[in-house]
């Protein structure tokens, strides 16, 4: 199978699930191929730093909806759970 396939497989397996998944799996697949493009396009020794910065705000990026949907709520109620401990009352 090629990589289209499998990606549009993908696709497909996320939106039955849940559409707005699809807009997730969207943007790290921009981010993906646009870091790779980055990174492919200079191939001069002297790139080497800016390469490696670029793969860290490629990973960065891609792992952005992780953080968001996976720990945003265990951070929030961190938060919540220290600002109660001050006694200061904050509704979000």
């Amino acid at each position: 199978m090629g990589n289209v396939t499998l990606l549009l497989i993908s696709y497909g397996l996320y939106i039955s699930w849940k559409p707005v998944y699809a807009l997730i799996l969207l943007w790290v697949t921009v981010v993906t191929f646009f870091t790779a493009r980055l990174q492919n396009s200079d191939k001069e020794s002297n790139k080497e730093i800016q390469n490696k910065i670029l793969l860290v705000v490629g990973v960065v990026l891609t792992l952005l909806p992780l953080v968001a949907f996976k720990y945003l709520d265990f951070l929030n109620s961190i938060l919540m759970d220290v600002l109660s401990y001050i006694h200061v009352s904050l509704t979000i």
